[in-house]
């Protein structure tokens, strides 16, 4: 039997997200997809898939290391899983200047409860010739890094029952510049 459901669109950003250029953790999403999930949305087995694209430079000798992260909660500052965080990208020692990435991934809530009871479980990619070993767009393109659990497990929890905000962050360890262009949220079911 099939779980009838449809596919709908959170939310499309219609602008830039924020341009970072600084160490540390900042919101990278435009304001208009900085969103409140009502309570009760993220119900078992629902699916949300997150779709980033953009553009970075990379400062060159120095190891820079984006994360991506994807937290939940009444401020959207609640990292909610180890696999929403993207973990460190090993980004290449020769310098790029805004050279396209796309982060994309989903998530898949597995239990709920209030409190921190709820869990779920995703998979990211990360994809751009801003990725150490890249060939050049000339010779072969972009490399992909797949990004999942050290050690596969559920997320740390957020409460179902309150409303959740998704906020996505990025953070670096080294000043460069990476600036969402495209930003989407569905709910796959």
């Amino acid at each position: 039997m099939s779980l009838i459901s449809f596919n709908e669109t959170l939310c499309a950003g219609s602008v830039d997200g924020y341009s970072v250029n600084s160490t540390g953790s900042v919101r990278c999403i435009p304001d208009d997809c900085y969103i409140s999930l009502p309570n009760h949305f993220l119900r078992v087995g629902r699916v949300i898939r997150i779709t980033i694209t953009g553009e970075m430079s990379t400062v060159g000798a120095q190891s820079f290391s984006p994360n991506f992260g994807i937290n939940l909660g009444p401020t959207g500052a609640t990292l909610i899983f180890p696999c929403g965080n993207s973990g460190t990208i090993l980004i290449n020692t020769i310098a790029k200047n805004k050279v396209p990435f796309l982060f994309s991934g989903t998530f898949t809530v597995r239990t709920v409860g209030t409190g921190t009871a709820s869990t779920a479980w995703g998979i990211w990619k990360f994809q751009s010739e801003a990725l150490l070993n890249s060939p050049l767009p000339t010779i072969g393109g972009s490399t992909q890094y797949l990004q999942i659990p050290t050690t596969p497990a559920a997320s740390s929890g957020f409460d179902y029952s309150a409303v959740n905000i998704l906020n996505v962050v990025l953070t670096t360890n080294l000043v460069s510049l990476a600036t969402v262009k495209q930003y989407m949220v569905e709910a796959l079911n």
